[in-house]
């Protein structure tokens, strides 16, 4: 795999930092933690999934929106 370039590192230390055993980040939950812009950390994300360094634990419903919202997880937890 290619190595990730600061953005998408600090994306992916977000989401370590902020996963539990009981629930882990969504997508708002990473970029608030990050500080990467929400356009970019949207992109961002899922290219991480996509290359496996993500994964989706679970979905949950949330109060800003009326679909669940997917929660991700490091890889090697989810």
């Amino acid at each position: 795999m290619r190595p990730t370039d600061d953005i998408s590192r600090a994306l992916l230390f977000a989401a370590c930092a902020l996963h539990t055993p009981l629930r882990s980040a969504t997508l708002a939950d990473i970029t608030a933690h990050s500080g990467v812009g929400s356009t970019v950390a949207r992109v961002r994300v899922s290219n991480l999934h996509r290359a496996g360094y993500l994964a989706i634990a679970r979905t949950r419903r949330v109060a800003y929106r009326n679909r669940p919202v997917a929660e991700y997880a490091p890889a090697m937890f989810g």
